[in-house]
């Protein structure tokens, strides 16, 4: 979860491991999360989705429309009753979970 139109520097989506920094330093990156649909008649004219601000305004999420090129930084929900039990979340050493 994120706020609409307000920084989130502690945000656990923005922060790289060292924990006080950006993932993707000044870029923006893209969420799949879509925010609305705009129909012209029966067809699809525009799709909208949002997008994390990087270090310029940190932890932002923003609304557009897809019209350039940006990361896309796929998310994943687990239930509370999942435990990391190892990994570093590295690419070499993915997160390990298991259920409580």
């Amino acid at each position: 979860g994120g706020v609409y139109g307000k920084n989130s520097p502690k945000a656990y989506y923005y922060l790289a491991q060292d924990g006080s920094s950006s993932i993707t330093g000044s870029d923006y990156w893209w969420t799949m999360s879509p925010a609305y649909l705009e129909w012209y008649t029966s067809i699809i004219y525009n799709t909208n989705v949002f997008f994390v601000y990087g270090s310029s305004n940190p932890g932002q999420l923003i609304v557009d429309w897809v019209n350039r090129s940006l990361v896309v930084r796929p998310v994943i929900s687990l239930k509370s009753n999942v435990v990391v039990t190892g990994g570093n979340g590295s690419g070499t050493s993915p997160y390990e979970i298991t259920l409580n």
